[in-house]
């Protein structure tokens, strides 16, 4: 083998070593996020001291909004390989409000926790958005909204993946 072949290879070694750390450290963190708010939205914790914590956590330079459903939403589209952003191309007709609810639930929030981020009332209005959510997509009743974004984020992955060269297409 020549030395330009074996460089490329431990380039290519030395990367998805690299990713493979941060893919787990994301989803460990993303986890224990997701298992946090669970328990705190049970427990009783306001949502001004669990944004105030998220937000510290997942500080930005940018100027983006400071509240727990800002911070789920970004945390999704960087840990779901820009899930939100192809969304929003995807689907204009989707308010920020959907968007933030598709993200939450493919990261693992209950519906309990997703009320209390969104500041519903209970959890029918949840349910209520949830089904306009499956209507703008035009999903069969056979299929499961979750099963639909897993597979779309699954889809937007591979797409990167063969982007950057790691798939063969």
């Amino acid at each position: 083998m020549s030395r330009k072949v074996r460089g490329r290879q431990r380039l290519l070694t030395d990367y998805l070593s690299e990713q493979e750390h941060l893919n787990k450290a994301s989803a460990e963190l993303l986890e224990l996020l997701v298992d946090i708010v669970n328990a705190t939205t049970r427990g009783g914790e306001s949502e001004y001291m669990l944004a105030k914590r998220l937000n510290h956590v997942l500080s930005s330079d940018r100027g983006e909004g400071k509240s727990l459903r800002d911070a789920f939403t970004r945390l999704c589209d960087f840990c779901c390989a820009g899930f939100i952003t192809s969304l929003r191309a995807k689907y204009p007709e989707l308010s920020y409000n959907e968007r933030s609810i598709c993200g939450m639930m493919v990261i693992g929030l209950e519906p309990g926790a997703i009320c209390r981020i969104c500041g519903y009332e209970n959890e029918q209005t949840f349910y209520n958005k949830r089904k306009e959510i499956r209507r703008k997509f035009e999903l069969d009743r056979a299929v499961q909204l979750e099963s639909f974004l897993r597979e779309w984020i699954a889809r937007l992955r591979r797409e990167r993946s063969l982007r950057i060269g790691l798939l063969l297409p």
